[in-house]
């Protein structure tokens, strides 16, 4: 009977290590400086521009973080790069343009997304 409880105590002891998340420090979000749409045509050998951040936006209850850049393909309209706050992966809008996950930061000074503490403010201009 004991060695039964001390079995189980040693396997909820190791689901629990498995399946506790801890984060060791806060995580903060900034959104990429570029999106991966070209300036510049894309020739070989050749240096290739991006499209360079603009402005954003920050929803702590939708926990996402949205990312314009100015559109080579369509002038006056923007590319707008959305991730998720939680993880900081891209979520939607258009793939092609958007670079996979956004920038994740130890230092919080000038994250737009904030960890537990949420959104810096909820929108902000990079010009």
């Amino acid at each position: 009977m004991a060695h039964s409880n001390f079995y189980f105590a040693l396997i909820a002891a190791v689901l629990l290590l498995f399946c506790a998340r801890v984060d060791a420090q806060p995580y903060c979000l900034l959104c990429p400086v570029n999106d991966l749409d070209p300036t510049t045509p894309v020739k070989k050998n050749k240096p290739v521009t991006y499209e360079v951040l603009d402005h954003w936006t920050c929803d702590s209850a939708a926990q996402t973080l949205s990312c314009f850049y100015p559109s080579s393909t369509d002038p006056g309209t923007y590319n707008e790069c959305t991730y998720s706050a939680e993880t900081g992966f891209f979520v939607s809008n258009p793939l092609n343009v958007c670079v996979g996950s956004a920038t994740r930061e130890s230092e919080c000074d000038e994250a737009i997304y904030q960890g537990a503490n949420g959104c810096s403010a909820p929108s902000g201009t990079t010009q």
